[in-house]
């Protein structure tokens, strides 16, 4: 048995993205990008002088000057026959293309992969000598360079076989406890990695959270969007493309904690549960993490004045070791949140996520100082986490869903 070793080398631009590789001695690849990082254009040379040129139009694909490929969500129209051909994605649960069919079900291409992208062989799907009419679409939905053999993820390349990206993680200062070449934090059976750009996320019509689309920048930013907002994102995101529109605090826009601040709420849930007290706190623009607030009573039973026996548990907002720091200006509070215990007083139980009327009054308190954003409340007992303004209800989500959202992830 003989062993070939390939040498593969790659020079990057600016944006640390793949500007040519070689392939052994035979394949040289040069790629074209936008100032955002959008590829234009990818340019094969190899030793016999053959060149093909792929140009990259929004949705429309060309080579050597020739459309071969108009994409749309879900699949592409095949330009390379006489006539023009559709041509349906079946993908399974990560997105990953498996089937590629005609219009009458015929079925033209079949992928089978290995965890992190690799395709394994089939009788229908040869990767040495792939047809002009194949889809190059296949793991995660993403495109597969054959002559490369790795995945352009927009913001990075993935290389299905060590299973890692080949350049370092633009956000691996928050991830300080993972691999910055790592890909999806070294589980890709349950998550994916869009492009590593700010992910936005939507519930779907059976109020699953999913990830539909990113806001092309390399931030640190993870959003919860909804009506006209999730439409709009939905369409840019069938095109290839990032959206670009206003993504501020409204009742369309919910803006979810990530890094540092994500990891401080994590913590004051944590005392919550042990405690059984409300905890809560702020950030302030400019910071990373978080202001604790002083921890609430114990909860206790009341009497209203009607005579009707009941149960709370409270918070004083903004008091920082029994200081009253709360800003006659809150202009400068990026966000602010608290934590209803599960707890059970003279059979009461308590611990939803439903904003008491004494949240809607904190939101209004805050609202009229200048405060701009949402707020949210976690409950510990409902293991969901409850969004609002200062006049109603925005959105719940699922306590892990919460997490997943703040860690960029799916």
């Amino acid at each position: 048995m003989t062993n070939t070793i390939v040498t593969h080398t790659t020079t990057y631009n600016l944006l640390d993205l793949p500007q040519q590789e070689t392939v052994g001695s035979s394949v040289v690849i040069d790629r074209k990008y936008g100032a955002d990082g959008m590829k234009l254009q990818e340019k094969v040379t190899t030793n016999s002088n053959s060149v093909l040129t792929r140009d990259y139009v929004g949705s429309l694909i060309y080579e050597n000057g020739t459309l071969k490929k108009i994409l749309f969500d879900g699949g592409y129209v095949d330009m390379t026959g006489s006539a023009p051909a559709y041509r349906f994605f079946l993908t399974d649960h990560l997105g990953s293309v498996r089937v590629v069919a005609a219009a009458d079900g015929t079925v033209m291409q079949v992928n089978h992969y290995y965890p992190y992208g690799g395709l394994m062989t089939d009788p229908r799907h040869t990767i040495s000598s792939p047809a002009a009419s194949d889809s190059r679409y296949r793991f995660s939905s993403k495109e597969l360079s054959e002559e490369s053999g790795e995945y352009d993820f927009g913001a990075r390349f993935l290389d299905p076989v060590p299973g890692r990206f080949i350049t370092l993680d633009p956000l691996a200062e928050k991830y300080y406890n993972l691999s910055p070449y790592a890909y999806c934090a070294g589980n890709p059976i349950n998550y994916i990695d869009q492009n590593g750009m700010d992910p936005i996320y939507a519930k779907n019509f059976w109020g699953k959270i999913i990830l539909i689309g990113d806001d092309g920048q390399n931030g640190s930013r993870s959003y919860l969007v909804n009506g006209s907002v999730a439409r709009e994102v939905k369409r840019v995101t069938r095109n290839n493309d990032y959206y670009t529109g206003n993504l501020s605090e409204s009742k369309k826009v919910i803006h979810i904690p990530t890094g540092e601040r994500l990891e401080g709420i994590m913590q004051s849930y944590e005392d919550t549960k042990k405690s059984q007290k409300e905890n809560g706190g702020h950030s302030n623009y400019g910071e990373t993490s978080v202001t604790r607030w002083d921890e609430g009573p114990a909860a206790m039973s009341f009497t209203d004045k009607d005579g009707n026996q009941g149960a709370k548990a409270s918070l004083q907002m903004f008091i920082v070791n029994g200081k009253n720091i709360m800003p006659s200006n809150a202009s400068n509070v990026e966000m602010w949140w608290h934590i209803h215990p599960k707890a059970k007083v003279n059979g009461i139980s308590l611990g939803n996520s439903t904003p008491s009327e004494a949240d809607f009054r904190g939101q209004r308190t805050m609202t009229n100082r200048g405060y701009k954003g949402n707020t949210f409340v976690i409950g510990v007992r409902s293991g969901t986490v409850t969004f609002f303004d200062k006049d109603s209800v925005l959105e719940t989500v699922k306590w892990n869903d919460f997490l997943r959202m703040g860690g960029q992830q799916l």
